[in-house]
């Protein structure tokens, strides 16, 4: 049911911007990654993950609303025609969707310092020199806090299915956590490491209506560990 009413938001909200396909011709990475933002697929993990309480009713609400516009559209779809208010209703449901998408976003970045570590190659699980710079320019001594949780979620992209993706996106989060464990105050037992599969920008990118080779070019930013350390 969960990922039935995903696919059903990200579907409508595809749909109401215009397609992602017109849109990617002339789109960046950086524009592509804007569009998505609060799309990043974390909202459900962190609501079991997080250890703290303010954000996971913050997200158990968002999610009961998301699920009850959910179950609108689908009402909706079901009918054969579609009015001008019920085009209008589901405009409506867009603007909230993507209100409570951001309005997730800045719930996470105020409870979270946010640090992103790239892979960049294909099946990659290793940390290359360029991922360990970007972790050791973190000072990771006020993050550490004793008893709090660092959730480390990996990501990857759909080239071979989604079932190599997500042991490869648990790969990188192993790689990562393992990482903090061994060059920080950090210790195993705090940090939480997931791998969430595809990445939702990933996503868009394989059903776009681009040339191939401009798909394998984005999506290398797609291949990422994503660590969310406590404030």
């Amino acid at each position: 049911m969960k990922t039935f009413i995903r696919s059903v938001i990200l579907s409508l909200s595809l749909l109401l911007l215009g397609g992602c396909a017109g849109l990617l011709n002339k789109l960046s990475y950086q524009q592509l990654e804007d569009k998505t933002r609060g799309y990043e697929g974390t909202a459900s993990s962190l609501l079991a993950d997080t250890d703290n309480p303010e954000l996971a009713r913050f997200l158990e609400q968002s999610r009961q609303e998301e699920a009850r516009l959910a179950r609108t559209v689908e009402e909706l779809q079901q009918r054969q025609k579609i009015t001008p208010q019920q085009a209008d209703k589901l405009k409506e449901i867009h603007q909230s969707l993507r209100r409570l998408q951001l309005e997730k976003t800045r719930a996470i970045l105020n409870a979270y310092h946010e640090v992103t570590v790239e892979f960049v190659h294909l099946n990659n699980t290793t940390l290359l020199p360029e991922a360990k710079a970007v972790l050791r320019a973190v000072a990771w001594g006020q993050y550490c806090s004793p008893g709090r949780k660092i959730i480390v979620y990996g990501y990857g992209d759909p080239i071979g299915g989604q079932e190599p993706t997500l042991r490869i996106s648990e790969g990188r989060a192993r790689a990562v956590a393992y990482w903090l464990d061994q060059n920080t105050d950090c210790h195993s037992a705090q940090i939480l490491a997931r791998g969430l599969g595809v990445d939702v920008k990933a996503e868009e990118i394989r059903e776009a209506d681009i040339p191939e080779a401009e798909k394998l070019k984005l999506y290398e930013k797609s291949r990422y560990v994503r660590i969310l350390a406590p404030k």
